[in-house]
């Protein structure tokens, strides 16, 4: 846990460390929670953050090869988006204890307790 912990905490760091060099209108941000909470609203969100018409809602996603290698999206038969959070389960106190040793700070500081 203390190394994925670690890897999560660096790469959100690093991602700050590069948007603090961007003026705030080339950026925005997508939370994975309001993405799956609302798939249609946050992609109109996105298609109008980067200048394109949205396409009309339910477009298909599946009627072309999509070749993303590693990613085993690509073999599911749905594109239904939906909250996963099977880490409430998984993780054990100890897991989460080491976790906020090692990110729980930022953790906080972008909303998450």
């Amino acid at each position: 846990m203390r190394q994925a912990a670690r890897e999560w905490r660096r790469s959100n760091e690093e991602a700050e460390c590069l948007l603090a060099r961007l003026d705030r209108s080339r950026w925005t941000e997508v939370r994975y929670e309001d993405l799956c909470a609302d798939v249609e609203g946050t992609l109109r969100r996105l298609f109008g953050f980067v200048g394109v018409e949205a396409p009309a809602s339910g477009a298909r996603l599946r009627g072309f090869d999509h070749h993303v290698i590693g990613n085993g999206m690509r073999l599911d038969t749905t594109t239904e988006v939906r909250l996963d959070e099977r880490w409430r389960e998984a993780l054990t106190p100890d897991d989460l204890a080491e976790f906020e040793r090692e990110a729980g700070a930022l953790n906080r500081r972008l909303g998450y307790r």
